[in-house]
């Protein structure tokens, strides 16, 4: 189970479309505030605890700028 890092809401990543990449990890949310929110300042919501509530993005993903 994935946890909304803003609100602390348990989710199905799968259900919930709102997304966003940060320092390594995917993030996802419960409401577009919510992204927004992280959006506005990830570090606020989970500093050195991405782990804990993100996705890690794999190695071998290659990023398009």
């Amino acid at each position: 189970m994935i946890v909304d890092p803003v609100c602390g809401t348990d989710l199905d990543h799968f259900e919930y479309p709102q997304r966003e990449d940060y320092n390594g990890y995917t993030f996802f949310f419960g409401s577009l505030g919510c992204a927004q929110k992280f959006r506005e300042n990830p570090a606020k919501y989970v500093a050195g605890r991405e782990a804990e509530f993100g996705e890690k993005i794999p190695d071998y993903v290659e990023k398009i700028s």
